[in-house]
């Protein structure tokens, strides 16, 4: 099973890597958050939450090296 480690630390299981918006009505604003979807494509675990879009795309860009690395050595035989 592939973890990838959220801002605190914590391991969160990860199928998917995903970029979403989280819609605040109150303040009028847009977090974007770098999200993990767990192997039962239902759970998700909030691993950053950035202000702008940008930032938030720089840390999957950032993180994407090391999810694939550990997908592939959860699935070896698959190229």
């Amino acid at each position: 099973m592939v973890r990838i480690n959220d801002d605190t630390g914590r391991a969160c299981e990860c199928r998917l890597l995903s970029l979403s918006a989280s819609p605040q009505p109150l303040t009028k604003e847009i977090f974007w958050q770098v999200i993990a979807i767990g192997y039962d494509g239902i759970r998700r675990a909030v691993l950053y939450s950035f202000p702008n879009k940008e930032q938030a795309i720089e840390k999957l860009i950032e993180l994407y090296p090391e999810y694939s690395e550990k997908i592939n050595q959860e699935y070896p035989d698959y190229k």
